[in-house]
């Protein structure tokens, strides 16, 4: 777990502190997104896993996940602790529509190669409780970008195009650095639920690159 506990660090700040930043959205995009707000109503949840805890499926984002042979699951203990350390397993698994609403980041999963410790993160920012249901999705790239570069290590930028896990379209941004003499990538993708923004990062740290996790999206 402490290996877990330092590979994940920092990942939630990627995304849950980018509505910090000052930001200007057009008043078109603006009202075009407090309209789709209004209308759409969506909800978000936790995901589930099967019995043997191989495939993950999560019926509010229409997410899809078969893990890789090898892969594990870790558990809301896990999560919580690696995630969230304020609550436990136990009152993660507890949490519906009241938590949801109020807290700014919900945690969902963590599937973690236990062999190269590459591992994908999921969880869902609360724009609404950030207030922050106006970022464009060009300055939560450009402060995700920012979050990185206040880290120790120098990164690159590769901007990913028509990115589509489980039918759903993400915006995608893959950061490049070296650690401890290996390249190391992080492929963050992010896309707009209602009043949630879906974010996942995926940490490859054995050369083997991002393409395939993308391969276990159905």
């Amino acid at each position: 777990m402490k290996k877990l506990f330092a590979l994940t660090a920092g990942a939630v700040l990627l995304f849950s502190l980018t509505a910090c930043s000052p930001r200007e959205p057009s008043e078109q995009q603006s009202q075009s997104q407090q309209e789709q707000s209004q209308q759409e109503q969506v909800t978000i949840a936790r995901g589930t896993y099967n019995e043997d805890r191989t495939v993950y499926t999560n019926d509010s984002t229409g997410m899809r996940i078969e893990l890789p042979e090898g892969w594990y699951a870790c558990t809301d203990d896990e999560v919580a602790a690696a995630l969230m350390p304020s609550v436990t397993g136990g009152e993660l698994a507890e949490w519906g529509e009241e938590e949801f609403k109020r807290e700014k980041v919900i945690p969902d999963t963590i599937i973690l190669d236990p062999n190269t410790n590459n591992y994908l993160l999921i969880q869902y920012e609360n724009l609404a409780a950030e207030n922050a249901t106006d970022i464009t999705d060009e300055l939560y790239m450009e402060n995700i970008k920012s979050q990185l570069d206040k880290s120790e290590y120098d990164y690159t930028y590769e901007e990913i195009d028509n990115l589509t896990l489980s039918g759903k379209n993400y915006e995608a941004l893959k950061g490049i650095t070296n650690m401890y003499g290996r390249t190391v990538e992080k492929l963050m993708m992010y896309a707009r639920h209602g009043d949630y923004m879906i974010c996942m990062i995926y940490t490859s740290f054995d050369g083997s690159g991002t393409d395939r996790i993308l391969d276990c999206f159905k």
